[in-house]
């Protein structure tokens, strides 16, 4: 049998965040956001009913509080880390047309489709808003940020190939160029009647970017020989080489998107859904961790479902799940508080089979 996610009750103030139990649940959210956390700051997008989104943060047990940095027509996709001072860095795009809000699937807006998005980084501790003028390229656009220690990766298309995107990481004080890393794979190939046969269609997309030191965690979607999407999750390696640490073949009706890796203790983490005709994947959701240096051995637990975003911090596992089982946090019919929730949860994790 399965090992249960149990819930976790909320903590007395005062202790530090990684020494208490974190709220078992924040305010209901009204569309699917990515999240991001360190050090108990949990950081990510909220409606605020003009059609804008705000990016709000939550200190461990306290308030939910603005950052203050203009709103975005969609939610940011947003990630937190720490500078090599000690503060603590948000980092996100904007763009000059963006794309379509929560088009993408389960719910997460598709970045790939904004046009002239750049990075920002804002500390979470106060300051203004700032560029960082030295990772973005005037005939394309980044997206999907991420930021570790004076280092920062991103994925970027450009203007001339839309559907070819490249990630990138940059030591932001050098004067070296963004270093190009493998990414993922833009075609199936295989061998029929002796001949190599390629897919015809090329696209591929990476969501949700982790770095963590000279690591690049990614998710890559691309299409295959067979209806549905094939999902991997890989890390490349600054310097070194990559590693494909997970892999679903695409379905029909049926979608298994791999996602959300996060770094904590030596371990990656990340998740494995079930959206579509949920019949052809039901019970297959799992939140995976596993080491990424030598043999590659999986430890799962069952995943919460709908399972839209996932995070790691302070040896919890934070989840934004849908209670109305829409996967879109409108609810049928909608519900116009959101039918969305991000809790913390504790998994109990056990070799798969």
């Amino acid at each position: 049998m399965w090992p249960v996610i149990g819930l976790v009750a909320v903590s007395a103030a005062g202790a530090a965040f990684a020494q208490q139990d974190p709220p078992s649940s924040l305010t209901p959210v009204a569309d699917a956001t990515p999240i991001a956390s360190y050090r108990g700051h949990l950081v990510f997008s909220r409606a605020v009913g003009n059609g804008g989104f705000e990016l709000v943060q939550r200190i461990a047990d306290g308030p939910l509080q603005r950052v203050p940095v203009p709103l975005r027509s969609v939610p940011f996709d947003v990630d937190v880390g720490p500078t090599t001072g000690g503060r603590i860095l948000a980092v996100y795009t904007r763009c000059a047309t963006e794309p379509r809000v929560n088009l993408g699937f389960p719910g997460i807006t598709e970045y790939q489709g904004g046009r002239g998005c750049d990075v920002f980084k804002v500390d979470l501790a106060g300051g203004r808003e700032t560029r960082y003028t030295a990772v973005n390229a005037a005939d394309g656009t980044e997206f999907w940020p991420t930021y570790w220690k004076g280092r920062i990766a991103f994925a970027r298309v450009y203007d001339h190939k839309r559907d070819y995107p490249y990630l990138y990481v940059k030591t932001v004080a050098s004067q070296a160029p963004s270093q190009r890393m493998p990414g993922g794979p833009r075609e199936t190939c295989s061998r029929q009647d002796g001949k190599r046969v390629c897919s015809d269609d090329r696209r591929s997309v990476p969501q949700a970017l982790e770095l963590y030191g000279t690591r690049l965690a990614f998710a890559w979607r691309y299409q295959g020989f067979r209806e549905g999407p094939d999902y991997e999750l890989r890390i490349d390696t600054v310097g070194a080489g990559h590693r494909l640490m997970d892999h679903i073949n695409g379905g029909g009706l049926t979608s298994v998107p791999i996602g959300w890796p996060s770094f904590e203790g030596g371990r990656l983490f990340w998740s494995r859904g079930c959206f579509g005709d949920t019949s052809g994947c039901q019970g297959r959701e799992r939140l995976v961790k596993a080491g990424y240096t030598g043999t590659l051995v999986e430890l799962q637990a069952f995943a919460p479902r709908p399972l839209l975003s996932q995070e790691r911090d302070a040896l919890m596992t934070i989840v934004l799940t849908d209670s109305s089982g829409t996967a879109d946090c409108r609810g049928d019919p909608p519900v116009a508080v959101g039918t969305c929730s991000i809790r913390y949860v504790r998994p109990d994790f056990a070799p798969g089979g």
